[in-house]
């Protein structure tokens, strides 16, 4: 069985960093698109890395200033 190399704390934290970074971009689009594409990217990489990843909650998580 293979290990997960990241766990929730670690989802909680990258998706604490996006929320805290989205406010200040409200009206640049290209700083928006980069962020959601930052998202995209790490979704990618903890889905590849545990099956059991929500994507849907870690989206949501994503646009939740802590």
């Amino acid at each position: 069985m293979n290990r997960s190399v990241f766990q929730r704390r670690h989802y909680q934290a990258v998706a604490a960093i996006l929320a805290r970074s989205l406010p200040a971009a409200t009206s640049d689009l290209f700083t928006i698109g980069l962020l959601h594409a930052l998202r995209d990217s790490f979704a990618d990489m903890f889905a590849a890395d545990n099956p059991r990843f929500s994507r849907i909650r870690f989206e949501d998580a994503c646009t939740r200033v802590p």
